[in-house]
């Protein structure tokens, strides 16, 4: 009887949690506005963005709503819109970093262009895999683009010399018309920091002092090409850096500091608060306050008082 009873758990209970499953998602989605595409379409529209520019979109697709087709009907809005009715290039992060950019680098052995996945969410990975979307070719921090400006964006990254320098897809924002735009996404994960760490003569010492570490990169013509990469060391600098959940209060500053000098503005986009920054105007203002060594990695005390100092 006890064997008859374990028989039947095991035939009858997965299904069980299966339904229940489906239900719990059926009502999630009926308690969440319906987005579609030409929703996203209009709202991209309003978007005070230049034509002929680049757009470096960072995005979660569950705060926009439920998206009829999900992260798909995203990049197929973002390309109707900025792409083909504004002329401009969406350049997305389509990152294949597994846990850190030190833990990454120390441990692949391949990347493949071509191949390796995106694990930075369901809208870079489907952006990555858009028929028209080129892609740089870096182990732990390659991005893509669609668009007029995509080739020049992506083509120089692994022969640039560093991540995120000047030749590299960051680097070439600074070179363009060009905006940051976070869809449902917080100011803390922001690549974009970084190009001050490559470009600039930064203040404090972020990368490994055990690097660079070599990694071989597959192209499109299936080349093999072996990169020398510095990564971001792990430790107690990592931890305090803007995009730690816990580092509220260096978030609060460069938001309440881009909004007010960088002219950062925000946008309703399906069920998101969206924000829209200008890339040279941002640049500007994150060199003048590492110049007052005010960093990303500014610690949560100095963060507070320079909050209460400079922008109360």
């Amino acid at each position: 009887m006890r064997r008859l009873r374990q028989i039947a758990k095991a035939i009858v209970i997965p299904p069980l949690h299966y339904v229940r499953g489906r239900l719990r998602a059926a009502e999630l989605e009926r308690q969440m506005a319906s987005v579609d595409r030409a929703a996203l379409v209009t709202a991209l529209g309003r978007l005070p963005i230049a034509k002929d520019s680049v757009v470096l979109v960072h995005s979660s697709l569950k705060s926009l709503g439920f998206v009829e087709g999900g992260a798909r009907t995203v990049v197929e809005a973002l390309v109707e819109q900025l792409v083909i009715n504004g002329g401009s290039t969406v350049l997305v992060p389509a990152y294949s970093i597994d846990g850190t950019m030190y833990t990454t680098l120390k441990s692949v052995k391949l990347f493949d262009v071509r191949k390796t996945p995106s694990n930075l969410g369901a809208i870079p990975e489907a952006f990555r895999r858009h028929p028209r979307a080129v892609r740089s070719l870096h182990p732990s921090h390659s991005f893509a683009a669609i668009g007029p400006k995509a080739e020049w964006l992506t083509a120089n990254h692994h022969v640039a010399g560093s991540n995120f320098g000047l030749g590299t897809p960051m680097g070439r924002l600074l070179e363009t018309q060009s905006y940051l735009l976070g869809l449902g996404t917080d100011i803390g994960h922001v690549t974009f920091y970084h190009c001050l760490e490559d470009i600039e003569k930064f203040p404090l010492v972020v990368y490994a002092e055990d690097g660079p570490f070599q990694v071989s990169c597959i192209d499109y013509n299936g080349v093999t090409h072996r990169l020398l990469l510095p990564a971001h060391a792990p430790g107690d600098l990592q931890k305090r850096r803007i995009d730690n959940p816990q580092n509220v209060a260096v978030r609060d500053l460069f938001l309440h500091w881009l909004e007010r000098y960088a002219d950062l503005t925000w946008h309703d986009i399906g069920q998101a608060r969206c924000w829209l920054v200008d890339a040279q105007k941002m640049y500007r203002q994150i060199k003048l306050l590492m110049e007052r060594n005010v960093t990303i990695y500014l610690p949560h005390k100095e963060a507070e008082a320079f909050i209460r100092s400079n922008l109360l």
